[in-house]
């Protein structure tokens, strides 16, 4: 993830997250945060300062990059499957986490000024997420991509479906994005039949291009 010239690259293996500022075509190494079993990562929307770090144990950590401390841990009861998606809502008021291959995988959504959990939002009949976002311009809508071929969009504050379509592509799913300038266009990547973009307000397709 990049985000003001910074990256992080997950080093699952050896439980470590480096950060790397890149600049003029090159790495370099800024600092690493040292925590057993990263499993994810995702820095802040608004600042560079703090990153969200996903672990196996399931919980997340707020460390505060500059000063390396955890200013805040979230999910450690609350989550017993590892970490593999992590996600900050646009105004990084809400952190959005999702769990590897799991049968019937739980997304939790929890508010990092309280440190309590907001909603949870659970996939009947599938097996793996692929893909995990938040609206760029609706703070709310948050959207998923299955394994299965599914695409659903949130509104983690009423907890409802906005957008709910079990079979956008015939095979695998292989990733979703909420569009930045019209928070009614969606756009999804399948394995077998290329991409497709619908209007979530009506849950039809207006476009599909082969690949």
């Amino acid at each position: 993830m990049i985000i003001n010239s910074f990256l992080t690259l997950q080093i699952i293996f050896l439980g470590t997250l480096p950060i790397f500022k890149y600049e003029k075509l090159r790495l370099t190494l800024m600092r690493k945060i040292k925590e057993a079993d990263v499993t994810a990562a995702s820095f802040f929307n608004q600042s560079n300062a703090n990153v969200a770090v996903g672990s196996s144990s399931g919980s997340v950590k707020i460390f505060d990059v500059k000063d390396k401390f955890v200013s805040k841990t979230l999910c450690h009861s609350d989550l017993n499957n590892p970490v593999r998606f992590l996600r900050m809502n646009i105004d990084d008021n809400y952190c959005a986490v999702s769990p590897p291959y799991c049968k019937n995988p739980i997304i939790k959504v929890f508010g990092l000024t309280t440190s309590k959990l907001l909603n949870q939002f659970q996939l009947e009949d599938a097996a793996e997420i692929v893909d995990l976002n938040f609206s760029a311009i609706k703070k709310s809508y948050l959207g998923c991509c299955t394994l299965e071929g599914a695409v659903i969009v949130w509104d983690i504050f009423s907890a409802t479906r906005i957008f709910s379509v079990l079979d956008v592509h015939p095979g695998a799913g292989a990733g979703m994005a909420l569009s930045p300038i019209n928070h009614a266009m969606l756009a999804s990547v399948g394995l077998c039949d290329g991409f497709r973009a619908f209007d979530i307000r009506s849950n039809k397709s207006i476009s599909h291009v082969s690949m």
